[in-house]
């Protein structure tokens, strides 16, 4: 009996303790084929059962011609996370409710792609227009860079692929549909955009042998492409993987160098926080493919004779939770006008606390927090922001002569004067008083930095009240532009600041600029904090 004990004992100490760990299963979509998927991200869940040995991970690679076993193996909670193309990550997300944690960002840092749509140099095709009768190829129904991206932008065009060209056809790999155009088999190829730049410098095309049809550019973007930009792969969670896991499998994968051999394998540079998919979302409705496929179609009889059974209990169902809520609803109907008066206040009062309440603007402490995100995008982006600081000139006459009543009308035509200036992406905010402060996101040239403070101050010295007839505002702006660093905020808006009471002093109602380079951001740093007035 001692000897069994013993035995036991060391069976037990010797069992690998990954036999006890949580089974996680990471469900890949292999685009270019399953033993390609699996040689490129199994040093993913390597490094993942390395860097969280309590989990044991598997990698379960898909093709996406397969869609329908993907389907049933999320359907059945055999699947903890999904990395897919932003379509089918769509159509799950749709179908079964599976979210993303992680955006893919390629080498050189790019989130984003887009598809491009070419020919060859020497065709007698140069717009999309020129495309009517011609064979035209993508890669696959449902590809997205290899066809849906561009198939939309050939419809923005007002050209119907499938009615205005000879014939579509899809090839199944993009070099396939590269050969084809380049042996005439075909007139036109959509493709993803940097195909043609990796195939190039792998010396298997010369990139002047082709034309781009409907060139577009975006900053930062180093391929050639025909299309708007859409987010990258997705790592995405299904309803199966819990909060816990996902939050640690999501900061190891962050982890990862952008040096790393996992990275480069999978043939990316890192992941980031997950992107906005609707633009997507959009996309498959306007093509009515995927998820969407049958989007604004509504025929009520039809899917009632196809499901008369699923259609009863559905019914029945209906009407017991109909009961049930009622019956909650009257046993509750105090509590529930309570929680929602408390809900109320609490939106009220965190509105409150990070907006300026006359004119809605942000205040200090938000601005001071949207103005850091912006920064770190910058940088991330290598990209300049611009802080203007805007103090009203003669303000003070306003409440002094006519009263805050009417001092508060032209604080809120100022604001509506702002925010008719700025882009979609700049953040305008009060400081107090009459003094505003704007943040302009990606500023390319000082030029138009210049152009847009003397617009402000014009459409400010425009403002108009009846009840002050002979009064006219002003506005002295302190500009500081360039690359900047989070940690040096409250600096460069004393500094901006300085610069607006310069402007006040050489005679008001003008703008001072200042580029801020690396040559003085240990000056800048050393500025004592921001005081206020």
């Amino acid at each position: 009996m001692k000897c069994f004990t013993k035995l036991f004992f060391w069976m037990i100490l010797f069992i690998p303790i990954y036999s006890f760990a949580q089974p996680v299963k990471i469900l890949v979509v292999a685009i270019h084929g399953v033993d390609i998927a699996q040689h490129e991200w199994q040093p993913t869940i390597n490094y993942l059962q390395q860097t969280l040995p309590q989990y044991t991970f598997k990698l379960v690679p898909v093709a996406p011609i397969d869609l329908q076993n993907i389907k049933e193996l999320i359907s059945k909670n055999e699947i903890d996370f999904v990395i897919t193309q932003p379509a089918i990550y769509v159509d799950l997300e749709i179908n079964f409710g599976i979210s993303r944690i992680l955006t893919m960002v390629k080498d050189g840092g790019l989130s984003e792609f887009g598809s491009t749509i070419i020919t060859r140099a020497d065709s007698n095709i140069h717009s999309i227009n020129d495309l009517k009768g011609k064979i035209i190829a993508g890669v696959a129904e449902l590809g997205f860079g290899g066809w849906l991206i561009g198939y939309k932008e050939l419809l923005d065009n007002d050209f119907y692929p499938f009615a205005d060209a000879d014939k579509v056809v899809f090839l199944g790999t993009q070099p396939k549909e590269i050969d084809a155009l380049i042996k005439g088999k075909v007139d036109a190829a959509i493709i993803r955009t940097g195909v043609l730049e990796k195939l190039s410098e792998e010396g298997k095309i010369n990139i002047s042998d082709f034309h781009i049809i409907a060139p577009k550019t975006y900053p930062d973007f180093p391929f050639k492409v025909s299309t708007r930009l859409y987010p990258e792969w997705a790592f995405a969670r299904t309803q199966k993987a819990s909060n816990a896991l996902s939050k640690s499998v999501a900061l190891a994968l962050l982890s990862l160098k952008d040096t790393s051999e996992v990275a480069q394998k999978a043939h990316f540079q890192e992941w980031t926080f997950p992107y906005d998919y609707q633009p997507v979302h959009e996309l498959l409705k306007t093509l009515k493919v995927g998820p969407y496929i049958d989007y604004g179609k509504v025929n009520i009889i039809e899917f009632l004779k196809q499901h008369k059974v699923g259609a009863i209990i559905v019914l029945v169902l209906a009407l017991i939770i109909l009961l049930m809520t009622i019956i909650v609803y009257r046993a509750n109907i105090n509590l529930s006008k309570e929680k929602t008066e408390k809900d109320k206040i609490l939106e009220k009062m965190q509105y409150l606390a990070t907006h300026d309440h006359l004119t809605e603007l942000p205040n200090r402490f938000l601005f001071l927090e949207l103005l850091e995100k912006m920064i770190h995008d910058a940088i991330r982006r290598k990209t300049e922001v611009a802080i203007m600081f805007i103090d009203l000139d003669g303000f003070k006459k306003v409440n002094d002569i006519y009263g805050h009543n009417i001092g508060d009308k032209i604080l809120c035509r100022v604001t509506n004067t702002l925010l008719d200036s700025l882009r979609i992406n700049d953040i305008a905010g009060r400081f107090g008083g009459d003094e505003f402060i704007v943040a302009l996101n990606e500023v390319n040239r000082v030029d138009d930095i210049k152009t847009l403070s003397d617009r402000i101050i014009k459409h400010i010295s425009n403002i108009e009240l009846p009840d002050t007839p002979d009064f006219q505002l002003g506005a002295s702006i302190g500009v500081v532009y360039g690359k900047m660093q989070a940690n040096h905020i409250d600096s460069l808006i004393l500094l901006s600041d300085k610069l607006m009471y310069e402007a006040k002093q050489s005679g008001k109602g003008r703008a001072i600029l200042k580029e801020i380079s690396a040559l003085n951001l240990e000056t800048v740093s050393n500025i004592s904090t921001i005081k206020p007035h």
